[in-house]
């Protein structure tokens, strides 16, 4: 759970943005149409609403292996394993 969600905050959504930034520009030479644009629009918010899926599920995980553990994880493994991923810059 946290390489998927270290994956979509370091590389999905971050590529996503970028392309919409350059549909953008498409978009504003009068290169796109506008429904392309909308379309394009629809992607990025699917990518970060897949981030916070993972991200839930990243927690959900967390919880799930504390619990197992009988409570919180120590503290050389807490660090290391309790460090959610931010979310990505710009959002």
């Amino acid at each position: 759970a946290y390489d998927l969600t270290r994956h979509y905050r370091d590389e999905f959504v971050p590529v996503r943005k970028r392309i919409s930034d350059e549909m953008l520009l498409r978009y504003n030479g009068m290169l796109v149409s506008v429904f392309e644009l909308l379309a394009d629009a629809r992607e990025q918010v699917n990518a970060v609403n897949g981030y916070i899926d993972a991200l839930r599920g990243y927690w959900i995980a967390q919880t799930d292996l504390q619990m197992a553990l009988g409570g919180k994880l120590p503290t050389a493994e807490a660090n290391a394993a309790t460090t959610a991923p931010n979310p990505p810059q710009g959002h």
